[in-house]
C-alpha cells in the first residue's frame, strides 16, 4: 500500500492485492476453438472519425470481410439507397456524427419500402451503458457494440445478427 499527498492537489492511495487466477487448460481451448468465419461478407462501416474508421476497416478486412465506408449517416443512407439490395450484409453504425447521426440514419433505413429496411444495423458507440444499448435497440438497431472495438466480440455480434 502506498499513499501520496500534495497540499492543494489531493491524495492518491494505491492498494495492491495479490491474487491468482486458476484457469483450466480445457477452458482456454473452448474459448479459442470458436473460430468465426465471415469471409466475403460485405459491411458498410459508418464512421466519421478517420482514425477510428481506418482501425475498424483494417481489423475487419484482416478477417476477410469486405468493407465500404460512409463518413456520416446521410452518406450511409445514400449508399444503401443507391446500391443493390444485396450489396451489404450488415451495417456498423457510429451514433454521434455530423449531418445525420446514427439514430436518424437508422430510422431512414428502417423506413425504406423494400428489404433494405431489414439490413442488420449494429451500433458502434463509445456509450457503453445498458441504457445506451437499450436506446440503440429502441431506435431500430439490431445490436450494440461499445468502443473501443474488441474484434472477437464484434465478429460474434456480426455473426449473431446475420443468423437472425
Amino acid at each position: 500500500m502506498s499513499i501520496e499527498s500534495e497540499e492543494g492537489k489531493g491524495t492518491t492511495v494505491v492498494v495492491n492485492l495479490p491474487h491468482r487466477y486458476i484457469i483450466e487448460e480445457q477452458e482456454v481451448k473452448k474459448v479459442n476453438d470458436k473460430e468465426i468465419d465471415l469471409t466475403g461478407k460485405h459491411i458498410l462501416l459508418v464512421e466519421d472519425n478517420d482514425l477510428n474508421a481506418e482501425i475498424a476497416q483494417t481489423l475487419l478486412e484482416d478477417k476477410g470481410l469486405k468493407v465500404m465506408r460512409a463518413k456520416d449517416g446521410l452518406e450511409a443512407v445514400m449508399m444503401v439507397k443507391e446500391n443493390a439490395m444485396d450489396c451489404f450484409d450488415c451495417i456498423l453504425m457510429d451514433i454521434q456524427m455530423p449531418r445525420m447521426n446514427g439514430f436518424e440514419a437508422c430510422k431512414v433505413i428502417r423506413s425504406l419500402p423494400d428489404d433494405r429496411n431489414k439490413l442488420p444495423i449494429i451500433a458502434l458507440t463509445a456509450n457503453a451503458f445498458e441504457e445506451d444499448r437499450k436506446d440503440c435497440l429502441d431506435a431500430g438497431m439490431s445490436e450494440h457494440v461499445s468502443k473501443p472495438i474488441e474484434i472477437q466480440s464484434l465478429l460474434q455480434t456480426i455473426e449473431s445478427v446475420l443468423k437472425k
